[in-house]
């Protein structure tokens, strides 16, 4: 190496370093999803724990049926809210 390069020293671009600007956008659509599945999840738990409790049998197909079905629903509620616009 030259004495000229050794002199100079190396310039990295720090883009690849950078955190990833997310739009508000972004953000309220990841939580909107983070917030149905928790509620997915909730009513399931609670609907296990009834059917529990009153002597039913559960499974982990029930979880799924569940869980499923809450997504369902509320998935045509929000087509149908949409439509109104």
């Amino acid at each position: 190496m030259s004495a000229q390069a050794q002199a100079q020293p190396r310039v990295q671009s720090h883009a690849a370093h950078a955190p990833a600007q997310h739009s508000h956008e972004d953000v309220r659509k990841h939580m909107k999803v983070y917030i149905g599945v928790f509620l997915a999840l909730l009513v399931t738990f609670i609907v296990h724990r009834t059917r529990r409790r009153m002597g039913l049998p559960v499974s982990s197909r029930l979880w799924v049926t569940i869980v499923v079905g809450f997504v369902l629903i509320v998935l045509t509620a929000w087509v149908a809210s949409a439509g109104r616009h």
